[in-house]
């Protein structure tokens, strides 16, 4: 392994990526950049041979790739069901890089230059603590634009889209596989000790308190939607639950003083309540009420208020903890 210190480093993910994982690594090995870069895996006990591709490819790119593959022990349980957290958390923290980027073993980049664009933006651009791009989607073998960010861009004339902590919540364009930040800004004690799911709207979010974000409308990825990732794996009660107490882990710390963030939380905790009463899940739903019943209370008041006044509807902030 170089001692070359990384300018970026391209953190992997991955948990059963057999058929797909060496597509992704040579996507990322034909990156091609005026700067050092490396490859970080984090791989998470798998069984279908990606640990042996990550292991044949780590051989080959010894001065790129830097392989890890996870004590089992160590995973983090989640409502009995098996998370990534640790992997990811720990994979960011083996990043050596000035800027991280994500690439799960499932995805793949379609553009050479990248790295090379998004790095030379965020040099020149110090205010901003991410770079992301516009992105493909794989699925059933059609490959189509993502169809949250492309009605997005033809809004804005297909120009860059500025993002903040207030219009993170409103049309989700923000995608994993396709983004670019800065390591310093992360707050790994934050993400440690709150960071309950692998969502990452957790870890972008905390990003926008530090710094501006921003979505380029270059094409540099695919995103492969299928049924063999972990969240495709949950089920409906289960995905509610687990969105519920992401945006939960966020309010009570710091993040909860963002109105947007605030106004999220209260409609996470109305959904998770419907969806235990219609699981007859009656201890559950008073136990998400107890968590801020003054938050619940006001949201189901606003929404009454709505419906009454709808050509009166400003909106007021939800209350928070003190």
């Amino acid at each position: 392994m170089t001692n070359t210190q990384p300018k970026v480093s391209i953190l992997v993910t991955t948990y059963q990526h057999g058929r797909l994982i060496e597509q992704c690594l040579q996507s990322l090995l034909a990156q091609k950049t005026n700067f050092p870069y490396e490859i970080v895996i984090g791989e998470d006990g798998s069984t279908d041979g990606t640990l042996e591709t990550c292991q044949t490819y780590a051989k080959k790119y010894p001065d790129i790739i830097r392989l890890f593959v996870r004590d089992q022990r160590k995973k983090v349980y989640l409502y009995g069901k098996a998370t990534g957290k640790y992997n990811l958390l720990q994979t960011m923290l083996d990043g050596r890089g000035e800027y991280f980027a994500f690439c799960e073993g499932d995805d793949y980049w379609t553009d050479p230059l990248k790295i090379q664009k998004q790095a030379d933006f965020m040099d020149v651009n110090q205010e901003y603590s991410f770079c992301a791009t516009d992105r493909m989607v794989l699925k059933d073998g059609i490959l189509s634009r993502d169809t949250s960010i492309e009605s997005v861009f033809a809004a804005n004339g297909n120009q860059p889209v500025d993002v903040s902590t207030d219009n993170f919540f409103e049309q989700y364009i923000v995608k994993s596989n396709v983004i670019m930040f800065r390591k310093s800004l992360l707050d790994f004690d934050l993400l440690s000790e709150r960071y309950t799911q692998i969502k990452d709207i957790f870890i972008y979010f905390q990003l926008l308190v530090r710094g501006k974000g921003i979505v380029q409308p270059w094409n540099t990825g695919v995103y492969r939607l299928h049924e063999g990732g972990r969240w495709s794996a949950i089920n409906a009660y289960d995905k509610v639950k687990l969105n519920h107490y992401t945006f939960k882990g966020m309010f009570d710390s710091y993040l909860g003083e963002a109105p947007s963030l605030r106004k999220r939380y209260a409609k996470s905790q109305q959904d998770y309540v419907l969806a235990s009463l219609k699981e007859f899940k009656l201890k559950t739903a008073f136990i998400s009420i107890a968590e801020h019943p003054l938050v619940f209370i006001q949201n189901i008041i606003q929404k009454v208020y709505r419906k009454v006044n709808p050509k009166n509807d400003s909106d007021t902030t939800v209350g928070h903890k003190k």
